[in-house]
């Protein structure tokens, strides 16, 4: 096993499943599981027929050929995911076993990636389905290397079943914050529905479901309003929200779009892109669509809060304000104290409320949130 690093195995199993509480450090597992077996790069990913849709992750060190497959690559067919898709689940192979030497010269994308960026020898497999569709695991040599041996497939396949497992665990927390968003933004009064990656629904949360039916609806699995230019915007901001150059930045404002309905008055919608983006390949869900009622705000039940924990009226202005997402050092100012008099109210919130964190304590403060027509 000149190429594979068999005292590494055991760390880069440990890491793999690190990376399911931590879906950014996955192009780094994939750099030392590449490195691992002597190889230069690594890409797990779900194939689609269209290279701007496929999602992954991989390591930092095939960049190029991630560009390259993504921008100049995009309109050749890539031939070796269906050739895969034939030896089964948890196999490794080489291109070799899936390819003669003259179909490797002959189809442009095997020339290409060979001749053009230098990646001549590539080892993988189809690790598991996720969802119903098929996920591949590849790492990649360049022409100066030795091609693949079998320690290396060996080593591949014994990290394959991990991969799986991670995968499993990764898809089931991916929705459970997803659903645990959906029932942040029911705390809110607003509706949210949670967006596949062509914008299909994939769940709706109960203040989203009472604003269906007039003006706009789930239709074909999709979110549609009844008005045509609404519509026209809406379907708009879904798929800016959905696009792969969509890059999570904390913005001041977000595009949003009135949908005009009859008798129940105009919906505000926009679109949120869930962490991770496009790209997660083991998150289901995209984006989150927003909906809010213009003439519905919200309102906290500040007399609830105090009645129910005991509260002196500045700590109540203090859980209003930490619930209207505003700052220690922001809330000190407009109520012209020190902001070591809000850390001390926080301090005295907390121990009232039992939380231990501000997010658990703002958690708490939203389930006293009501709706006031205006």
């Amino acid at each position: 096993m000149a190429n594979v690093r068999a005292h590494r195995l055991a760390e880069v199993v440990d890491r793999i499943y690190g990376a399911v509480g931590d879906p950014n450090s996955w192009g780094d597992v994939l750099q030392e599981v590449a490195e691992t077996v002597g190889a230069r790069g690594a890409l797990l990913f779900k194939p689609s027929s269209t290279a701007s849709e496929t999602q992954g992750f991989w390591s930092p060190s095939i960049d190029d050929l991630v560009d390259w497959s993504l921008r100049d690559g995009k309109d050749l067919h890539n031939p070796r995911p269906a050739r895969a898709f034939r030896v089964g689940l948890g196999r490794a192979v080489t291109e070799s076993d899936l390819f003669s030497e003259e179909e490797l010269a002959r189809d442009p994308f095997n020339r290409e990636m060979i001749g053009r960026l230098g990646y001549r020898w590539e080892a993988g497999g189809v690790i598991a389905k996720i969802d119903g569709a098929p996920l591949l695991f590849t790492t990649q040599r360049r022409a100066d290397q030795e091609r693949f041996g079998r320690p290396e497939l060996e080593a591949l396949e014994a990290l394959f079943p991990h991969f799986a497992r991670a995968a499993q665990f990764s898809v089931r927390l991916a929705m459970a914050r997803a659903e645990g968003a959906l029932f942040a933004f029911d705390q809110m009064a607003c509706g949210g529905i949670l967006l596949g990656s062509k914008g299909r629904v994939l769940k709706v949360n109960a203040c989203a479901q009472r604003t269906m039916g007039k003006g706009i609806d789930i239709a074909g699995g999709r979110v549609v309003a009844a008005n045509p230019a609404s519509n026209a915007a809406l379907q708009g901001i879904i798929q800016a929200a959905l696009s792969p150059e969509v890059r999570l930045k904390r913005e001041r404002t977000r595009p949003t779009v009135v949908i005009e309905r009859h008798e129940r008055g105009p919906l505000i919608a926009y679109a949120i892109p869930l962490r991770g983006g496009i790209r997660d390949v083991f998150n289901p869900g995209k984006a989150v669509l927003v909906l809010e009622e213009p003439q519905a705000r919200r309102h906290v039940a500040g007399a609830a809060l105090a009645e129910t924990f005991g509260l002196t009226p500045a700590e109540v202005r203090l859980a209003v304000a930490l619930a209207e997402g505003k700052d220690l050092a922001t809330i000190a100012e407009e109520h012209r104290v020190s902001i070591g008099t809000i850390r001390s109210q926080l301090k005295s919130l907390m121990a009232k409320t039992d939380t231990h964190r501000q997010a658990e304590l703002v958690t708490l403060v939203l389930r006293y949130t009501v709706n006031q027509v205006r």
